[in-house]
């Protein structure tokens, strides 16, 4: 609130009573400090709702403090410009239960279950690939013979759970083992060959 502008305040105030009240804005030349505010602020100054900064001066371009926010509500209070209703009691609610579903009994198969694809191995190079369609799940040993590169598995949402520099400079790392769950993406860069072993 500390950086609303004071000539805006002033002008929002204003415009709201002139275009409920019907009243016309006088200028009486109370300020040395002119600006687009001037008209509501000398306004304000005879309704009594902001006085300024003293010394002919209203600080139309200053920040707004919280207590002068305060004293200008108060004071369209005080002078019936606005109302306030201090019998209103705050409103509650009571939230509706929620009614328990009753559980779909589930048809039983006379099949054997589809069993998941398991991990394969798989060498891939630079680009984006997804788990589930490219590559399989499971648990893997990913590992190249390029030198270094980049090696990223995100969720869906793009939170990242594997961010490593692949590469056989002694500065990267050479191989890691992750586990690899469908709907997740891999995305590979700098790196031609990346070979995925599957690991028990």
């Amino acid at each position: 609130m500390n950086k609303t502008i004071k000539g805006f305040l002033i002008g929002v105030v204003t415009t709201a009573v002139f275009t409920t009240s019907g009243l016309a804005m006088a200028s009486n030349g109370y300020f040395q400090d002119n600006g687009w505010w001037t008209p509501a602020a000398e306004w304000a100054k005879d309704q009594g709702l902001m006085t300024g900064l003293g010394n002919g001066y209203f600080g139309g371009e200053q920040t707004v403090t919280r207590g002068q926010l305060a004293q200008v509500l108060k004071n369209l209070a005080d002078t019936g410009v606005i109302t306030v209703n201090k019998s209103q009691q705050p409103v509650t609610t009571t939230p509706t239960p929620t009614p328990t579903p009753t559980p779909t009994p589930t048809p039983t198969s006379t099949s054997a279950p589809t069993p998941a694809p398991t991990a394969n191995e798989i060498t891939l190079g630079t680009g984006t690939f997804y788990v589930g369609k490219d590559i399989n799940a499971g648990r893997y040993v990913v590992s190249t013979t390029n030198n270094g590169g980049n090696f990223f598995v995100t969720d869906p949402s793009g939170i990242s759970s594997v961010n490593e520099i692949l590469g056989t400079d002694p500065s990267y790392v050479n191989n890691i083992t992750i586990d690899l769950v469908n709907g997740q993406n891999i995305k590979i860069s700098g790196l031609q060959s990346v070979k995925f072993t599957p690991k028990a």
